[in-house]
Parts: structure tokens; C-alpha cells; sequence
């Protein structure tokens, strides 16, 4: 999400059902706008950390080194 210039950061919706598992009625992935649906990426919970903390090194957004795991 970017609400500025200076200012975006990650969203993670912890749901299945916000994934592309077939979850017949109680799926909302499709409620999305398409050009934010293709910004969604399934992924494993366990490496959630791991994808923000690329998601904010390849923006250089920190002062120094980014944390480590």
C-alpha cells in the first residue's frame, strides 16, 4: 500500500480465504478490484517476515541495515 511518496508499507491478509483456494462462497479474493487482486501473493505463513523484510531492503526504506530474521 502507498499512501505517499514517503509513506507505503505491507498489507497481509491472514485468511484463506483471501487466497486463490477454492473456497466456494466464502472466498473474497474476488470482492478485490482486479489490479489488486494481482498484487496479492499466496504465501506461507512461516515466511511472511522473510517477504516484508525483502518488500522494504529492495525499497531501501531503512537508515542502515535492514533487521535480520
Amino acid at each position: 500500500m502507498i499512501r505517499s511518496p514517503d509513506d507505503f508499507g505491507v498489507r497481509v491478509l491472514a485468511d484463506k480465504r483471501y487466497t486463490r483456494a477454492d473456497m466456494g462462497r466464502f472466498s473474497v479474493r474476488d470482492t478485490f478490484p482486479e489490479e489488486e487482486r494481482d498484487e496479492l501473493i499466496d504465501m506461507n505463513p512461516e515466511k511472511v517476515k522473510f517477504g516484508m523484510l525483502n518488500f522494504y531492503a529492495d525499497l531501501d526504506a531503512y537508515d542502515g541495515e535492514p533487521p535480520r530474521p
